[in-house]
């Protein structure tokens, strides 16, 4: 069973079990779908950068962690 299958079965055994999950469900798709959109613009947007210039950055703090 794939798991969008699964997915699926249990969301429709969340929906028999009480109707009134449906205004849940769909804000948590929406909250998720906002999510995405917001990882992908992010990922668009990133730039890589030298090593040198992660140096250069963090110099001055000795708190910053990447990664």
């Amino acid at each position: 069973m794939e798991l969008s299958e699964a997915l699926r079965n249990d969301i429709q055994e969340i929906l028999r079990s009480n109707p009134n999950n449906v205004a849940a469900i769909v804000l948590q798709g929406y909250v998720g779908s906002t999510a995405l959109w917001s990882a992908t613009q992010v990922l668009k947007r990133a730039r890589a950068v030298p090593e040198w210039w992660l140096q250069f950055v963090t110099a001055d703090d000795d708190t910053i962690y990447i990664g």
